[in-house]
C-alpha cells in the first residue's frame, strides 16, 4: 500500500508542471483519492455499480455540485490504473490534472470533445508517442467507415463501448488542427473564452477563421489524411 501512495504522490507531483506548460502559473492543489477497489470507486461519486467500469480515473466536485467554487478531486480507478505502465499512468494524471486545473468538473458551457480533447492536448504535448498509439483506434475506425460527420458529443462518449478510447482521440485530434492553425494560444483561448459562456461558433470564427462546421471539415480532413 505505501508502494501505491508513493507511486500517486510521484504521478502528482510531475502532473502539475506539465499543466503549467500550458496553463501559465497553475501549481496546485491537486488531491488525489484512491478507493480500493472499483465498486468503491462507484460509491465514492454515487453512481450506479459499474459506471466506471474500465475508466482509469475521474476528476469531480467532492459533493457531486457544478457550483464553480465546488472542490475538485481525481478519483482514480486502482484496478485500471495497477495495469497501466509509468508513462501511460503519467498521461492519464496529467489528463485529469488539467481538468481540475481548470474547473472542467463544475463547467457546463465546454462541449465534451473540448474538454476532454484538451485535457489531451496538455497530457500529451510534450510526450513523443506515434500517432499509431495516441490515434490508432480512432484512425481504425475512419479506415473501416471514414470520418465520423460530427465531433463527438456526451453519447458518443461511452464508456462501456467498444469505440470508447477512439473518441478521446477524436477530440485530441480536434484540438490539434485548433492548435496547429491557431497556436497553443489560440485553443487556450477557445478553452478559456467558451468556458467563460461565450459562443462556440463565434470563438471559432474569431480564434480559426471558421465556425464548427469549418472545424469539422477540416478534423474530417485531418482524419482522412492520418487514415491514409
Amino acid at each position: 500500500e505505501g508502494a501505491a501512495v508513493e507511486r500517486y504522490a510521484r504521478l502528482a507531483r510531475r502532473a502539475v508542471p506539465i499543466v503549467a506548460r500550458v496553463i501559465d502559473g497553475w501549481t496546485g492543489p491537486l488531491v488525489i483519492e484512491v478507493p480500493r477497489s472499483e465498486p468503491e470507486l462507484d460509491a465514492a461519486l454515487g453512481a450506479a455499480p459499474d459506471t466506471y467500469a474500465g475508466v482509469a480515473a475521474v476528476t469531480a466536485s467532492v459533493d457531486g455540485s457544478t457550483a464553480p467554487d465546488a472542490p475538485v478531486h481525481v478519483f482514480v480507478n486502482p484496478e485500471v490504473m495497477a495495469a497501466l505502465d509509468a508513462q501511460g499512468a503519467q498521461i492519464v494524471l496529467s489528463h485529469e490534472a488539467t481538468h481540475a486545473a481548470t474547473k472542467a468538473a463544475t463547467n457546463t458551457h465546454r462541449p465534451i470533445w473540448l474538454t476532454e480533447g484538451f485535457a489531451d492536448y496538455v497530457a500529451l504535448r510534450d510526450v513523443g508517442l506515434p500517432l499509431t498509439t495516441t490515434a490508432g483506434q480512432i484512425m481504425a475506425e475512419v479506415r473501416r467507415s471514414g470520418p465520423p460527420d460530427h465531433l463527438p458529443d456526451r453519447r458518443d462518449f461511452d464508456s462501456h463501448s467498444d469505440s470508447f478510447g477512439a473518441e478521446y482521440e477524436a477530440a485530441w485530434l480536434a484540438c490539434r488542427v485548433v492548435a496547429d492553425r491557431a497556436g497553443e494560444r489560440g485553443l487556450l483561448a477557445l478553452y478559456d473564452r467558451v468556458g467563460a459562456g461565450e459562443d462556440l461558433d463565434a470563438v471559432l470564427r474569431d480564434v480559426l477563421g471558421v465556425g464548427i462546421r469549418g472545424l469539422t471539415r477540416l478534423w474530417q480532413q485531418r482524419l482522412s489524411e492520418l487514415a491514409g
